[in-house]
């Protein structure tokens, strides 16, 4: 299994204090720690005609309240044998806390040995901060009798 991550932010600026001209940093920035792939049978690999999920953990590393994150899970449209629900969305993240997200898959028979790579896209609804990670599991195809 492999994992990488990128990521930006845009940063904000605005006077606390006019009195005072202090300028304090508002900004909306989080990362995706702990990526992990889970299979039913636990031999981490996705088999054909199996059950797994991707788990990961973001955490709201900005300044400010994270109202809403959209996740987007994409697998390479030449991929096939493996159903997952695209999109979520995760609400109201406290700077400094992190929040669980749980993405379950199955792999069908058509899936083919290999190694599937898993893109993760996730971003504020102001599209201020963005965050893209990567996870490559390997597969093997269901045995036929």
């Amino acid at each position: 299994m492999v994992y990488s991550q990128t990521g930006e932010s845009k940063f904000k600026m605005v006077i606390i204090n006019p009195d005072e001209k202090k300028v304090a940093h508002l900004f909306p920035s989080f990362i995706i720690n702990d990526l992990s792939f889970t299979d039913a049978n636990m031999n981490r690999q996705l088999d054909g005609k199996e059950n797994g999920s991707i788990r990961f953990y973001i955490k709201n590393t900005g300044t400010i309240l994270l109202k809403e994150l959209n996740v987007n899970l994409n697998i390479p449209d030449s991929t096939k044998g493996i159903s997952y629900g695209k999109t979520q969305t995760v609400k109201q993240i406290n700077p400094g806390d992190s929040t669980l997200v749980n993405i379950p898959f199955a792999a069908d028979e058509k899936l083919k040995n290999g190694l599937v790579r898993f893109e993760i896209l996730i971003t504020d609804t102001q599209r201020d901060s963005i965050r893209v990670a990567q996870l490559d599991i390997p597969a093997k195809e269901a045995l036929t009798a």
